[in-house]
């Protein structure tokens, strides 16, 4: 295994204003370990098996099986035969912006949140989706799509692109809450928690209400909570709470007060404090630093220049998928 190696997403995409990429590996012995700098990655193995080193732990992997690496989690693969992953990288801000529904199940938060946070710790923790070959076939299908609209670059394939890759997350999140052999598990219960938080973060959730709705005591709940987020759910919510602020400072020109309110904070004085202490900046000094200038308008004649170029032809380009997944008998 080779020494640690940072990844960023220009690494793989020139397309500055389109945080996604995916692509379709086949790797033979052992992958270098490294770490994504600015993105996370979903991967889906398609054909193979290897061992996945994920920080000082290691499991096996092989076709169906599907996990989240999130940012500066250090990963590699160890004993590859015949390994075909597709790795899908994306920035997890297109939840939050596209996907406001999604993020209220517990699918989603056992898949996309809580497997990566506990990933990143030690304890011999391993990914539990694993497709059946019927999800497989329609998760293969998503990916096919998505590879097709980053190859050819057809008119609107950015939009059509993110479309299928929610798409994928929903189907994805699906199976995770279908699947029986982790419903009783902690990781499961707090992605339960979760789910609820995301529903219900702007009013008055008290810890007492989620830890009846997870079935576990007060003080179990806070335990398991802690152990698995890294902080209370007091402080979860909080912190949920200033990155709606955040990014309402970033792109609304409304006056803090009203911020404060709609984040969930009567007193705007008392949203400064907890701001200041989340972020290290006033509301005020980080709108300040953060804001990016107004774009400048076009007129009818520099809309027709910007236009005059053709997109480049997709004649010609044909893309390769993985093969499909043959149910079992």
């Amino acid at each position: 295994m080779q020494s640690m190696k940072p990844f960023h997403l220009d690494d793989f995409t020139q397309e500055n204003d389109f945080k996604f990429f995916i692509q379709l590996g086949n790797q033979q012995g052992d992958f270098l370990m490294h770490r994504h700098e600015d993105f996370c990655e979903a991967v889906i193995v398609t054909d193979g098996s290897a061992l996945h080193i994920v920080e000082d732990e290691s499991y096996p992997v092989n076709r169906g099986d599907v996990f989240v690496i999130s940012g500066n989690t250090s990963h590699g693969f160890q004993n590859a035969k015949d390994f075909k992953p597709c790795n899908i990288m994306f920035d997890p801000a297109f939840f939050s912006a596209s996907a406001q529904e999604l993020v209220k199940t517990p699918g989603f938060q056992a898949l996309f949140v809580v497997e990566p946070n506990l990933a990143q710790k030690s304890g011999g923790f391993r990914a539990k989706l694993k497709l059946s070959p019927e999800d497989y076939e329609t998760a293969y299908g998503t990916i096919c799509d998505m590879f097709n609209e980053q190859a050819l670059k057809m008119s609107c394939w950015k939009t059509k692109f993110k479309t299928d890759f929610l798409s994928l997350c929903i189907h994805l999140s699906r199976c995770y809450e279908n699947g029986s052999s982790h419903k009783n598990s902690d990781l499961y219960s707090i992605a339960e928690a979760l789910a609820q938080i995301e529903k219900g973060y702007l009013s008055d959730l008290s810890v007492t209400e989620l830890a009846r709705l997870s079935n576990y005591s007060q003080r179990q709940f806070l335990r398991i909570f802690k152990n698995i987020c890294g902080c209370t759910p007091t402080e979860y919510i909080r912190k949920r709470r200033i990155k709606d602020a955040c990014r309402m400072l970033r792109s609304s020109p409304e006056p803090i007060t009203r911020i404060a309110a709609e984040c969930g904070y009567s007193d705007s004085n008392y949203f400064s404090r907890a701001f200041k202490a989340e972020t290290g900046l006033t509301p005020k000094s980080y709108r300040h630093q953060v804001r990016a200038p107004a774009p400048m308008s076009l007129t009818h004649q520099d809309f027709a220049q910007t236009n005059n170029t053709s997109p480049p032809s997709p004649e010609g380009r044909q893309v390769r998928a993985p093969a499909p997944m043959s149910p079992t008998p």
